[in-house]
């Protein structure tokens, strides 16, 4: 473990081939609250990790030290020609000036290029130089508009249609590094692939009875800006799922926070800190789930969490009902920060049917996988290993 932000193990996802073009496969997840990020080296076929806050501070009021070496985690980044160098992580909420960025436009930003280099420097370690594949996915409404930029800013490429070396140093580390393809799937096609490559147990008798390809499936991404719907078909292509629908709904687990926030705020004359509301909705921390400390003693958030996440998500859902009227999906998958924090709200949601209702918990078809928040990012990495072994 280094930082707290990557972790590293022998495992591969594919056999690899025996003559690569790249020395590594790295997959970028540029999500709004979290980067995650991963690597293969094709040469070893160890496999790192990386996660860290989706946030980017200019580094011109504060001192490196606070994060090199330092007690602020998170990764210094500098860029050849840039006046500052930037502190990506969560440095950025000591000083209060941290911001999540959101919008269309967020995948192209220099925000977004200080959030890859921080990510790229941290999973490449000591390998200063190198060629690499690289699979970043984005955001299903941005794909049809943005796609092509996204992957020309990542291939750097020259008048001549050549890829020209990323230069920039993480830590005060420098790297050059080429990126030879990039590769650009749908967030929703990536999060199918993740339950296809590896099932939740509650679907693996389905998956055999009705194969996901063969069948229309809703993908629902809760992040932190928006949550981002998409309906997928088969394509004419064996195996493959093309988006025939797709659209964003702007508000997320933000929007819980907020609305959480304002009632501790109402609860007890202070307004809590963006760390202490990560800790209270999150059920995966149970010893800090929940409660907050006041002066006279310890306030009991559950009842509040659970009103304020059912009544966001039933907002959410109305929407996405709304404007998938008429679809009929064999698969309804959640996935996403959302699916971990409001998953019993998730669950709660009743569907019509032709004698009643069912919850979307009892819903054959519904799942979450086991890692939600990482879902879309394991099924980026086996359509990036895939493309990969194609182009040799």
């Amino acid at each position: 473990m280094t930082r707290g932000a990557v972790t590293m193990e022998k495992k591969t996802t594919l056999v690899l081939p025996t003559a690569s073009l790249y020395d590594a496969h790295v997959v970028f997840d540029d999500g709004t609250g979290y980067t995650k990020g991963r690597l293969l080296d094709t040469k070893t076929g160890e496999e790192r990790t990386y996660r860290e806050l989706a946030i980017v501070t200019p580094n011109d009021e504060m001192l490196d030290e606070y994060v090199m070496g330092g007690p602020m985690p998170g990764h210094v980044v500098a860029i050849p020609g840039q006046v500052f160098s930037n502190l990506v992580g969560p440095a950025g909420l000591r000083f209060g000036r941290a911001t999540f960025e959101g919008g269309k436009h967020r995948y192209t930003t220099p925000a977004a290029l200080n959030r890859f280099y921080a990510c790229l420097g941290t999973l490449l370690g000591n390998t200063q130089e190198a060629t690499i594949h690289l699979t970043a996915g984005t955001n299903d409404e941005v794909i049809r508009t943005a796609r092509n930029t996204i992957r020309q800013m990542f291939e750097n490429l020259d008048e001549n249609g050549k890829p020209q070396p990323h230069m920039f140093s993480v830590d005060g580390k420098a790297y050059r590094v080429t990126i030879a393809r990039a590769h650009v799937p749908s967030q929703a096609t990536a999060a199918a692939k993740s339950v296809r490559v590896s099932p939740p147990k509650s679907l693996e008798a389905r998956l055999v009875e009705k194969p996901m390809e063969h069948t229309t499936i809703l993908v629902i991404d809760g992040g932190r800006l928006s949550t981002d719907i998409a309906v997928l078909e088969p394509s004419e292509e064996k195996g493959r799922m093309v988006p025939v629908m797709r659209f964003s709904v702007m508000k997320g687990v933000g929007e819980m926070v907020t609305r959480l926030s304002a009632y501790i705020t109402a609860q007890t004359g202070k307004v809590p800190t963006t760390r202490q509301l990560e800790w209270i909705i999150n059920p995966r921390i149970e010893h800090l789930y929940g409660w907050i400390s006041t002066d006279e003693g310890k306030l009991d958030l559950r009842p509040a969490i659970a009103a304020v996440f059912k009544q966001v998500w039933g907002e959410i859902w109305l929407e996405i009902a709304a404007q998938t009227k008429g679809t009929s999906p064999a698969y309804i998958l959640v996935v996403g920060g959302m699916a971990i924090v409001a998953a019993d709200a998730i669950k709660g949601t009743e569907l019509p049917t032709k004698t009643g209702s069912i919850t979307l918990g009892k819903y054959k078809g519904f799942a979450i996988p086991d890692e939600p928040h990482l879902a879309v990012a394991q099924g980026m990495a086996a359509l990036g290993d895939e493309d990969a072994a194609r182009q040799v």
